[in-house]
This record gives C-alpha cells, structure tokens and sequence, in this order.
C-alpha cells in the first residue's frame, strides 16, 4: 500500500502504480493460497477427529458393562424356577 495515501487520498503516483502482477508474484501467491487451503484444512480436519475422538470417549463411559458373574447368570436364569 502507498505511504502517502492518508495525506494524498486514494492518489496512487503513475510510476509506482501496478495493475497487474509479474508470473512470479502470479506462482507466489497462488503457492501462498495453496499452503492457506491446505493449513486451514488440516486444523479443520484436527478438531473434527478430536471432536469425534471425545465423543467416543464420552459413549465408552455413559455405556454401563455388565458384570462377568451377572452376564455368567443370566445365562441360567429360569433354571432354578419351578415349573
């Protein structure tokens, strides 16, 4: 950006002007839009596994496991019922 523009206005000078960028500047920032996208796109996909990681975490505790000797009995209920 121009120094001069908060006492010149918008006034660019016509020998610094640019309107268009060189192939270089063209390959820099489409590489520095590429490392954007692929930056943003890593930490969205981080949050998201770790997001999912806790709420697995989160069903492992609220699911209760029966216990061995109590699913061991089940198995012979109604055995001992008479009938």
């Amino acid at each position: 950006m121009y120094v001069g523009t908060k006492s010149l206005g918008n006034a660019v000078p016509k020998d610094i002007r640019v309107t268009e960028l060189t192939e270089h500047q063209k390959r820099e920032l489409h590489h520095l839009k590429a490392w954007l996208y692929r930056t943003r796109r890593r930490e969205s996909t981080r949050r998201r596994h770790a997001l999912e990681a806790e709420e697995q975490l989160q069903n492992i505790h609220l699911k209760p496991e029966p216990h061995p000797q109590m699913a061991f009995a089940s198995m012979f209920e109604g055995f001992n019922k008479p009938g």
